[in-house]
């Protein structure tokens, strides 16, 4: 999700590349500490996965219903273009 907030398309490979690791280097961390068996930690992996896909399915949703919806203000009415209703 951090990785929407920079235009840089480097930059976010570089975000996105940090957290991936960050969150293997944690769980195999577990794993070697004997905290957690694998499947625990795998488990909550796809987990983590299943949510950040619903967050982003989520963000993409808002951006397009923005998007969709960004006609502007509407004060004035839009201009006639029947002829019965200009006069003619």
């Amino acid at each position: 999700m951090l990785t929407r907030a920079f235009p840089q398309r480097r930059l976010k490979a570089f975000v996105l590349g940090a957290a991936i690791l960050f969150a293997l280097l944690v769980g195999l961390t577990r794993v070697y500490l004997g905290a957690h068996w694998a499947s625990d930690v795998i488990a909550g992996w796809g987990a983590g996965a299943a949510w950040a896909m619903v967050l982003w399915l989520a963000a993409y949703a808002v951006q397009r219903h923005q998007a969709r919806h960004s006609g502007g203000l509407h004060d004035r009415p839009a201009p006639a273009t029947d002829p019965a209703v200009i006069g003619e």
